[in-house]
């Protein structure tokens, strides 16, 4: 993956790739994730749902407490088919479940965790928006869930069309066909 100059990445590990480019506002940015699971407001983890790209995106479009945009095939880089959806906070939505300590005016939703990884769960905030891309990557003898997410805050519309140009050489470049996992 070519990354352009201003990008910064401050964590790369098994659990989470992230880059952030100071062009934007602070928490925008993209992220990579593997074998994400859904999870329930208070952070359960969802256990029948699969973790496949067909079982998250027919859980985040049956979640009512999100709105998700009709999920679309693409291919990103270098041939890697995807599903893709906008994902963000319809206006309005009060969070009963689960305050959102970094921003207490907001809501927010937990709907993703990485369970080998993470002792938390990834949130949808209502000031930012998002797309998801996923991906199946992997020898067939050991397939994976491949999670992208286009983080974008503050005028978070607006904002995430600019992001995803910002990010698209990125993504362009993105070759996934040699993958492998120890």
């Amino acid at each position: 993956m070519y990354i352009p100059d201003g990008w910064k990445s401050t964590e790369q590990d098994a659990g989470e790739f992230s880059l952030f480019n100071p062009d934007f506002p602070e928490g925008s940015g993209l992220f990579f994730w593997r074998d994400m699971i859904p999870v329930e407001p208070d952070g359960t983890h969802i256990t029948t749902v699969p973790s496949t790209v067909a079982g998250i995106t027919d859980w985040l479009t049956a979640n009512h407490r999100l709105r998700v945009s009709d999920p679309m095939k693409v291919v990103i880089g270098k041939g890697l088919d995807t599903t893709t959806m906008v994902v963000d906070v319809p206006d309005g939505a009060v969070n009963k479940d689960l305050p959102c300590d970094f921003a207490p005016k907001a809501a927010c939703f937990n709907i993703l965790t990485d369970p080998e990884h993470w002792g938390g769960a990834w949130t949808v905030a209502s000031f930012e928006s998002s797309r998801y891309y996923l991906a199946t990557v992997g020898p067939d003898t050991n397939r994976h869930l491949l999670v992208v997410a286009l983080v974008a805050q503050a005028d978070p519309a607006a904002e995430r069309l600019r992001f995803e140009d910002a990010v698209a050489p990125i993504l362009d470049s993105l070759d996934a066909s040699h993958v492998t996992f120890n």
